[in-house]
């Protein structure tokens, strides 16, 4: 009786030691791991800075003081005008280098001469110096007008003297002709610059007889040389975060 009770003991303590084994094992709790710290972006130049701050727009303005030295024939000989005026500039930037020009001149000071011009031509810029003196190359198409008077010898008197007999004289000219110059620009805040340039023109001028006994209609090549300084307008705008590629 006793050994029944023995192996139904067993049979019943077998499905439970099997099922024991079975039983999955807990891993031991691992320790939670540090956040992770973003890194800090590195501090950008200054000069970045400002360019990733600012815009600039594609068009400028600039008005400057112009000094002109020409040199023209007044009868059997040629005389040299240099008058002082000013001009305006208009700008339109295609690339970071290149730009289309626009001019219109006219000096009129301290001269007898009074010479206007409409130009036409493009400015290359090839480099910035110290991320600030900006020298640039200028070339142009001008159309010249120009008016002057003056003093015409017209040989010996009639009567025999050793004298000539002199007579006043007003003409106009106008012609075309190109133009090619040098300069830089410097800047005085984040719009405006300071400019200064050396040109030089050559045109084919006609003569036109206002007054005076000289032939009318005399084609001839003049000479010009230039040198400006002025204030250059070049707008900017900020730029807002969404629109910084550095945000």
């Amino acid at each position: 009786m006793r050994s029944r009770a023995v192996i139904v003991l067993a049979l019943l303590a077998a499905p439970v030691g099997l099922s024991a084994q079975t039983l999955p094992t807990r891993a031991p709790p691992r320790s939670a791991a540090p956040p992770v710290r973003p890194t800090e972006p590195s501090p950008q130049p200054a000069a970045v800075a400002r360019a990733l701050q600012y815009r600039r727009a594609r068009w400028s303005a600039e008005t400057y003081s112009v000094i002109t030295t020409t040199q023209v024939p007044t009868g059997p000989v040629l005389s040299r005008y240099t008058s002082f005026g000013n001009g305006l500039r208009g700008d339109y930037r295609y690339t970071d280098h290149w730009s289309m020009t626009v001019d219109m001149t006219t000096s009129y000071l301290f001269s007898p001469a009074i010479t206007e011009t409409g130009e036409l031509g493009a400015r290359y810029a090839p480099l910035t110096l110290d991320h600030q003196v900006r020298p640039f190359f200028d070339a142009r198409v001008a159309f010249m007008h120009m008016y002057d008077s003056y003093q015409s010898d017209i040989g010996p008197t009639i009567n025999g003297g050793f004298g000539g007999d002199y007579f006043a004289v007003g003409r106009y000219m106008r012609g075309f002709g190109s133009a090619v110059g040098a300069g830089f620009e410097f800047p005085l805040t984040e719009s405006l610059q300071l400019t200064n340039e050396v040109s030089g023109m050559r045109s084919r001028m006609t003569a036109y007889r206002l007054s005076g006994g000289l032939p009318t209609g005399t084609a001839y090549w003049m000479n010009a040389f230039r040198y400006s300084i002025g204030i250059k307008l070049n707008p900017i705008r900020t730029m807002h975060l969404d629109q910084n590629p550095m945000k």
